[in-house]
């Protein structure tokens, strides 16, 4: 095996690779996404292939001591793909991955010095998020932070939180929340109402982005990503802060935020730094950036230039999809707004990934608001995209139409979805069926699909067998035909088992005139298969021909 030590690599590695390339190379690795790592000993060369988000699956080559001389089918120089695969090299080698990323010492300060001169970074940066200049006058001392006054703006504001409570040293999201809210929100005592809540709504946007610096760290020990359930407490950790938000932004006094313009347009350039993430966040930026422009930064100056800056934005190829997607979702915001649904529609056909899961939260929005047509006409257009992406999301999806069926009756336009949705929508459709005890077209359903009661367990069949055992009678006839049809010894058995079946159900319906009829004729019509009869013969005796 290769001998490779980590500080020759760093000094190879960051001669060609800038700082967000590697980054993204990290979360590939990170995400599990390089797929196979093979060595080719001979040559001192490795193969890697790496998924990227988006499901492609890219095949790079690797010469770890003259990185010059590798390659990835990408296209790409020095790509995302090789960095992933430098990455899982480290673990293969025994090195550690993470000090490849933010190894220290001199080769990763002339790195930095590099990409710093460059103007490259990890995340969106301020030339692409913000419509203002940049200093050119290079870098200065940060003032230092000072307690906030109802008059210093978001960025001291932001300065004192981190101060405060260090993002770099938070390790748990445990209590994180409660702490922030305990050190920080007794500052505004005493501001007037609009203004301590516009506080309070930047110390969520601070938690946001302390839970970020957690799943950051945890990326770090990813062996332990999974473990004590911490995605499950960060997503709890989010919702909470958004619930926060909702609450913060809808109480504002709309006529009092005029006094504010300077703090609103401060917030806008906040999120337009924050809201937009490279991968997926456990927090709800999509959301609270919605929340937040659609209740309290409307205006049309400002709109107008967060429009402007978004389709800037989109221009740009560097964006990962869930990054370009979280800029498309924003415009669409912008549209539903003012109610053009047309031109938002027109946008999804920009989404990346799952444009179902890009409009979700807009969705609830129109039931909540009760927008019954609005919601309606958006199901229907959403069917293409839900059958294009394989069927994801499909239950939130018929989840949304029962919602609507409960205060709007389109029995028609829902069927239509149903169908055209097939075979998706079928276990969803026949659970329905069952629901609404619609037992004999449960029945047509599964046998015009192809299905024998067998393959379902006794329980599957009881609610329809409690209630009406004759719809099941032709559904068993037709099945024994199957069985018999197919002409070997397990299917004669199958056939027999079921004709046990429907002995019990004739004689549970009073009918075993009919069942002895049924005997006789199938008897006689299948005399000349043997080893059919001799499995029919047990169930004579009294057996099940198993």
């Amino acid at each position: 095996m290769l001998q490779l030590s980590m500080n020759s690599l760093v000094k190879e590695v960051y001669r060609y690779f800038s700082y967000p390339i590697l980054e993204r190379g990290w979360h590939y690795y990170s995400n599990d996404s390089v797929i196979d790592l093979d060595e080719d000993e001979a040559n001192g060369m490795y193969y890697a292939s790496v998924a990227d988000p988006d499901g492609e699956v890219y095949f790079a080559d690797i010469v770890p001591t003259s990185l010059k001389e590798s390659q990835c089918d990408c296209g790409k120089n020095y790509c995302a793909h090789l960095s992933a695969g430098l990455f899982e090299l480290c673990e293969r080698l025994g090195l550690e991955p993470y000090k490849l990323l933010k190894p220290g010492g001199s080769a990763w300060k002339d790195a930095g010095q590099k990409a710093a001169s460059s103007g490259e970074t990890g995340s969106l940066s301020a030339t692409q998020i913000r419509s203002s200049g940049t200093n050119a006058a290079g870098p200065k001392k940060p003032p230092l932070a000072s307690v906030p006054q109802p008059n210093s703006g978001v960025e001291s504001w932001h300065r004192y939180f981190e101060s405060q409570i260090p993002l770099d040293r938070i390790q748990s999201i445990q209590g994180l929340h409660a702490e922030i809210s305990r050190k920080l929100l007794p500052h505004a005592n005493g501001w007037k109402p609009t203004l301590r809540s516009l506080y309070a709504l930047h110390i969520q946007l601070f938690a946001m982005t302390a839970g970020d610096r957690v799943l950051s760290s945890l990326y770090q020990f990813r062996y332990n990503f999974f473990n004590s359930g911490s995605i499950d407490e960060l997503h709890a950790y989010g919702d909470e802060i958004y619930r926060h938000v909702g609450e913060l932004v809808r109480g504002a006094d709309q006529g009092d935020l005029v006094q504010h313009r300077t703090l609103l347009d401060e917030t806008a350039a906040y999120l337009a730094a924050h809201a937009f993430q490279q991968v997926r966040s456990s927090m709800p930026w999509g959301l609270v950036y919605s929340t937040i422009w659609w209740n309290l930064l409307w205006d049309e100056e400002r709109m107008d230039r967060e429009k402007a800056r978004l389709n800037r934005a989109a221009r740009n190829e560097v964006f990962t999809p869930v990054q370009a997607d979280q800029i498309v979702a924003a415009l669409i915001m912008f549209d539903l707004r003012v109610g053009n649904d047309q031109a938002a529609m027109k946008k999804t056909g920009r989404i990346h990934l799952h444009v179902l899961e890009v409009m979700l939260p807009f969705l609830n929005s129109f039931i909540a608001n009760e927008q019954w047509e609005r919601i309606i006409s958006w199901l229907e257009f959403l069917i293409p995209a839900v059958k294009a992406s394989r069927y994801y999301g499909i239950g939130t999806y018929f989840q949304l139409w029962d919602q609507v069926n409960q205060h709007v009756q389109l029995e028609e336009r829902w069927k239509k979805a149903v169908f055209e949705l097939m075979p998706g929508s079928f276990s969803y459709y026949a659970q329905t069926l069952l629901n609404r005890n619609l037992l004999q077209e449960w029945v047509d359903l599964h046998m015009a699909a192809g299905f024998m009661p067998t393959d379902f367990r006794a329980a599957e069949l009881k609610p329809v067998e409690s209630k009406r055992k004759d719809f099941l009678l032709p559904w068993y006839h037709y099945s024994v035909e199957r069985c018999i049809a197919e002409k070997n010894r397990n299917a004669y058995k199958a056939a027999v088992r079921m004709m046990k079946k429907l002995k019990q159900m004739y004689k549970n319906l009073k009918q075993t005139d009919r069942w002895e009829r049924y005997l006789e004729h199938t008897t006689v019509k299948y005399s000349r298969l043997r080893a059919f009869q001799e499995e029919l013969a047990k169930l004579r005796s009294g057996g099940d021909g198993a």
